[in-house]
């Protein structure tokens, strides 16, 4: 899927499991080398998608860290660790299911209950659609989505897939520029941090005190950027 997705052939590919042992990245930007040294993507398993020969054919997706994560049911407890410490700081959760284990009780006890809340940056995948007769391919997704309101999850969209021929890629990929387009999370988490930031300082001010809130923004505002770590969050969003 992840090569699908940025038409290139990069993804370790193979029909045993798990195979996928480290996250693999694939940028849309010149500029997120210093976001992936932060997740700990090791040099080998990057790759920048936009060159000139493509013209503005991936546009839509300019800015995107494309991240190829183990598997979340890994054996490997390893892969697990990278899984959980990855997922808080992405902006869109893209789960690949295939229809011999969407149902499995790892993926819905272990993540999607815990999900409550995210339904608005997460999407689900059904890959290997091609493998269901067409005749039964929207019941499959129907029961999907069955279950995902069963662990709380309502409203979130479910594309049917295929990584092999093709089929659904283009609108996973318009899903994936929608994502693009919005305020990414850390930017998010840092407005929060200035607005609760901002409300502990005027709490903090006598009622009535005759200060200047211009000179006062230009003293504080350092102080508070410096405090709640926003030039490193503002780094990550630049990347």
């Amino acid at each position: 899927m992840f090569n699908a997705i940025s038409r290139l052939t990069f993804a370790d590919v193979g029909v045993r499991r798990p195979t996928t042992a480290e996250v693999t990245a694939c940028s849309w930007s010149d500029d997120a080398e210093p976001l992936l040294d932060w997740v700990g993507v090791s040099r080998e398993r990057r790759i920048t998608r936009e060159s000139l020969l493509d013209g503005d054919a991936e546009e839509g997706l300019r800015g995107l860290v494309l991240l190829d994560l183990p598997d979340h049911d890994s054996i490997q407890p390893a892969h697990r660790q990278v899984v959980d410490r990855v997922l808080p700081l992405v902006d869109l959760l893209v789960w690949v299911v295939d229809p011999q284990k969407y149902a499995d009780d790892a993926l819905h006890s272990g993540y999607l209950r815990e999900s409550v809340g995210m339904e608005a940056s997460m999407v689900v995948v059904v890959n290997q659609v091609d493998t269901i007769p067409e005749g039964r391919r929207e019941s499959l997704l129907a029961d999907v989505e069955r279950l995902l309101v069963e662990d709380g999850l309502h409203d979130v969209p479910v594309l049917g897939v295929s990584a092999r021929t093709g089929e659904g890629v283009g609108d996973l990929r318009d899903v994936l520029e929608q994502a693009v387009a919005r305020r990414s999370v850390a930017a998010g988490r840092a407005a929060a941090e200035l607005d609760r930031a901002s409300r502990v300082l005027l709490d903090s001010t006598p009622p009535g005190a005759p200060w200047d809130a211009d000179a006062a923004l230009h003293e504080e505002v350092g102080a508070l950027v410096q405090a709640v770590g926003l030039e490193g969050s503002a780094r990550r969003c630049r990347a």
